[in-house]
């Protein structure tokens, strides 16, 4: 049996990232369940055969889900839980296609916080998958 390593400064850096991310999350999905029948989400989420307003519900509700798994696995990364890792490398590539979906199908005023998520997902993944991260989460 190895001794548990002390956890490196990138992952808690990750640990701090994944809960922003979840918080944030959350956020804007509220903001699109609340906000879903206002006539600059409709404008701007209308997609074929589908009303803006329904859009806006199921990705406000997909982002409050994406942000409760971030904040429900980010004890387990403290611990050094591989699955934990699985699950949120997992929701980060969701959350990056999402992003990039959503630059192409619907550019708008939100460009650049979709290309800041984007970056923050790669950066989440650069980090998961660091030597030293992988070292922790191996002998944990």
């Amino acid at each position: 049996m190895t001794l548990p390593t002390r956890r490196p400064g990138l992952v808690t850096l990750l640990l701090i990232l994944v809960v922003i991310e979840g918080l944030v999350s959350i956020f804007v999905g509220l903001l699109f369940v609340l906000a879903r029948d206002s006539a600059s989400v409709n404008g701007d989420l209308t997609a074929a055969g589908a009303t803006g307003s329904a859009v806006a519900l199921w990705l406000g509700i997909l982002l409050i889900v994406i942000g409760v798994v971030y904040l429900l696995v980010a004890r387990g990364l403290a611990n050094g839980n591989g699955f934990s890792r699985l699950v949120v490398a997992a929701v980060t590539l969701v959350n990056i296609v999402g992003g990039i979906w959503l630059l192409v199908a619907h550019p708008g005023s939100a460009r650049w916080s979709t290309v800041a998520s984007i970056l923050l997902g790669v950066v989440v993944l650069a980090i998961l998958y660091s030597p030293k991260a992988s070292a922790f989460f191996r002998t944990n």
